[in-house]
Order: structure tokens, then sequence, then C-alpha cells
């Protein structure tokens, strides 16, 4: 029952990205778009704050259009979304916007991103809980917004070390009795 719910935890979601031209909106290179569910719906008091170093830069308690939380990042820069609600695990995600000079400064991204809740009664590795569940840069390669996977791996191995550690094993003989 740990190990399915943990999954459900490290979970990593939907991202969507995509470029266009940001003539129209100068307020930074990357539109973020939370869908933040448990179930089938938005927890209420659940709470969306983006933080540029220690400086919080966003924070909401009421999605906009659709029960999306929107918030615009600036180019070239390091933030941490912290997406918390009563009863739930916080969850902590990395965004870094630097992007090399040879992407337009008029290029404007969007990232969608589903994020799934996960209640209180699961257990894991307190050390794993201070670090981000993942990071999200851009891709030269692709030139788009992406996860980095092999940091996603990490977290995941990290998480089911924990969980493997902290379950009991019992013996077949003495499970069969």
């Amino acid at each position: 029952m740990k190990t399915l719910l943990l999954t459900a935890l490290i979970l990593i979601g939907t991202v969507t990205s995509q470029a266009g031209d940001n003539a129209i909106n100068n307020a930074g290179c990357l539109e973020v778009s939370l869908h933040i569910t448990y179930g089938k719906k938005t927890p209420k008091g659940t709470k969306v704050e983006v933080y540029d170093g220690r400086t919080c830069v966003y924070s909401s308690e009421k999605p906009e259009y659709f029960y999306f939380f929107r918030f615009w990042l600036q180019r070239d820069k390091d933030y941490t979304i912290v997406v918390s609600s009563e009863g739930f695990h916080v969850r902590k995600f990395s965004v870094s916007t630097w992007m090399p000079a040879s992407v337009s400064q008029k290029m404007a991204y969007q990232l969608l991103k589903q994020v799934e809740l996960v209640p209180d009664v699961v257990t894991y590795d307190p050390q794993s809980v201070s670090m981000p569940d993942e990071k999200i840069a851009f891709n030269e390669a692709s030139r788009l917004f992406s996860h980095d996977m092999d940091y996603a791996a990490f977290v995941r191995m990290a998480q089911l070390n924990f969980v493997a550690q902290a379950e009991p094993t019992v013996p077949v003989t003495t499970a069969v009795k």
C-alpha cells in the first residue's frame, strides 16, 4: 500500500511547452499554468507560491481560468514553485528560465503542468522532502521547456529505496501461518 501511494507521490505529471511571439506580453518569457488536483477537484485552500531565491514573487489561493493557477516567469532566473494544501504533502518544483543567447528575447513560452496532490498519510524519506520533486529547464535540442529526466530518476530511486528500507520484510513461512 505504501509503495502504491509513494508511486502516486512521485508521479511527475504532464508538462506541455510551446513557443510563441512575446510582442503582446512583455511580462516574462515563460507563462506557467498549473492545474492542481486531488482526484478530479482542486482542494479548497490550495496555495501556490513562487520564489525567486528567498523572495516570494507570486502567491495565490485562488485558481483563475478553469481552475488553473497562472503566472509569468522572467528569463534567465531560477525559481522554486511551492504547492501546499492542508492535509497534503507540499510539492516543490524547480524551474530554470536560463536560455542561450541564441534564443530570441522576443520568444515567449507556455508551460502547462498537472500537479496531483498526495495525502499526508504517505510516509517517505525526510531528506527527499527538502528537494524539489522535479526540475524543469529549457532544452536546447527541442527548443522548449521540459523535465530533467535524470533528476526525476534520482528522486524516484531515493524515495523507492527509502520505502524498501522502511517496509518490514516478513518471511514467506511466517506470512503463510
